[in-house]
C-alpha cells in the first residue's frame, strides 16, 4: 500500500521552513559577514611574501597556527555572536504575551516547535560554517601554494577541517546552551544576565581559587590550563581551546566535552520547552533556573570577595569576612534584580547559602 504522507507536510518540517522564513534576514546578514571577513582579514594579514621569508618547509606549523588564529578571531567569535542570535530570535517570543499565545494556539506539538527550530540552527550554523571554510581555503590554496609549494597543501587542509570540526562542536553547543537560558529566564534581559553569569561563574571561581591556593601554599602549585577552566562555559570552551593551542596540537579530548555541553543543554531545554507554562511571559521566571542563577552569583561573590580582601588585607579573617561579605552582596544584589525589592530576600536564602557553602 503506497503512503499518502508528505514529510513535507510534517509538523516539523512546517516548522523548519517557517522559522527558515522568519529568520531569512539574519541568515543573510550572517552569511555574508562570515563570507567576506575571513577573506578580507585573511588576505591582508597572511602575506605570501613574509611567509616565503620566514618559514622553511619545515616551518609550515607556524603558518598552520596563524591561520588558525584566523579562523578563531574571523571564524568562530562571529558564528558564536550567530548562534546567540537565532537562539534568541528562535525563541524570543515566549518572553512576549501576544506571540507566545498565539505560538502555543498552532495545532503544533511543543516537540515539534523545539525540534523544528533546533534542525534549522544546526543546518544554518553547518552551512554558514562551510562558507567560512571555503573562504579559508581560497586564502590558504593561494598563500600556502604560492609560498611553501602545493605539495603541502594537504596538511594545511587537514588542519583547516581540524579546526572546523572544533568550530561545529563549539558552536552547537553554545546554542543549545543560550536556548536552555533563554526558555528557563523571564525575559531577554534576564537572560542576558544570566548567560554571562553562569558563563563566568566556574571560570572566575575555579581561577580565584588556585590563586588562593599558590598564595597560601609557596611550593604547591596547580593547573592554570585555560581550557580547564572553561569546562563549564560553553561559549568559552571551544574558543579557548582553538585560540590558546595555535602552536600546539588541539586537545582532542575536549570534542567530548563539548558534545556532552550540546547534549545535556539540549536535553534540559527541551524539557523546559515542553513544560514552560504559557502564563510565565513576562510574569516569572522558572524557579529552579533563578536558584541555579542565584546558586552561582553567591560562590562567584564568596570567591570574589575573599580574595580582594586577601589581597589588600593579607589576613585570614579578612578572608572569611570577604566570603560572607560577597556572598551577601551577590544575594541581595539579585535579589533586586528579580524582585525590586527586598521583601522576599530570606524566601531565597536556600540558594545563596549554598552557593556559599560550596565556596
Amino acid at each position: 500500500m503506497t503512503s499518502k504522507k508528505s514529510y513535507a507536510k510534517s509538523p516539523l518540517f512546517a516548522v523548519f521552513r517557517t522559522q527558515l522564513y522568519s529568520q531569512r534576514m539574519l541568515l543573510i546578514l550572517f552569511g555574508v559577514v562570515l563570507a567576506l571577513v575571513p577573506l578580507a582579514v585573511g588576505v591582508i594579514s597572511l602575506n605570501p611574501s613574509d611567509v616565503t621569508y620566514s618559514y622553511d618547509y619545515g616551518g609550515i606549523n607556524h603558518y598552520i597556527a596563524a591561520q588558525r588564529q584566523l579562523m578563531t578571531v574571523c571564524g568562530l567569535i562571529p558564528l558564536l555572536c550567530f548562534a546567540l542570535a537565532l537562539a534568541v530570535g528562535e525563541f524570543g517570543y515566549l518572553n512576549q504575551r501576544r506571540k507566545l499565545d498565539f505560538y502555543h494556539a498552532i495545532p503544533v506539538r511543543r516537540s515539534d516547535m523545539f525540534l523544528g527550530r533546533a534542525l534549522l540552527a544546526s543546518v544554518s550554523l553547518v552551512l554558514v560554517l562551510l562558507v567560512v571554510l571555503g573562504q579559508i581555503l581560497i586564502v590558504n590554496v593561494q598563500f600556502v601554494t604560492i609560498s611553501v609549494g602545493g605539495g603541502r597543501l594537504e596538511q594545511v587542509y587537514a588542519a583547516i577541517w581540524k579546526n572546523g570540526v572544533f568550530m561545529v562542536f563549539s558552536v552547537l553547543a553554545a546554542y543549545f546552551f543560550a536556548v536552555l537560558v533563554v526558555v528557563a529566564a523571564k525575559s531577554l534581559w534576564e537572560a542576558a544576565f544570566s548567560l554571562l553569569l553562569l558563563s563566568a561563574a566556574y571560570p572566575l571561581s575555579a581561577m580565584i581559587t588556585i590563586r588562593i591556593v599558590q598564595s597560601s601554599m609557596m611550593f604547591y602549585r596547580l593547573s592554570d590550563d585555560p581550557v580547564m577552566l572553561t569546562l563549564f562555559s560553553p561559549f568559552a570552551t571551544g574558543f579557548v581551546a582553538l585560540f590558546s593551542s595555535a602552536w600546539t596540537a588541539l586537545p582532542v579530548w575536549v570534542l567530548p566535552v563539548l558534545l556532552l555541553q550540546a547534549a545535556v543543554c539540549g536535553v534540559l531545554g527541551f524539557w523546559a520547552f515542553c513544560r514552560r507554562p504559557s502564563e510565565r511571559a513576562e510574569s516569572g521566571a522558572s524557579k529552579g533556573f533563578r536558584w541555579a542563577v542565584r546558586f552561582c552569583a553567591s560562590a562567584a561573590g564568596a570567591f570574589v570577595g575573599s580574595y580582594g580582601l586577601l589581597y589588600f588585607l593579607d589576613a585570614y579573617p579578612a578572608f572569611l569576612f570577604g566570603s560572607v561579605l560577597g556572598a551577601a552582596a551577590a544575594w541581595v544584589a539579585l535579589e533586586l534584580l528579580y524582585a525590586h525589592s527586598l521583601r522576599g530576600l530570606l524566601k531565597t536564602l536556600s540558594a545563596g547559602a549554598a552557593g556559599f557553602a560550596a565556596f
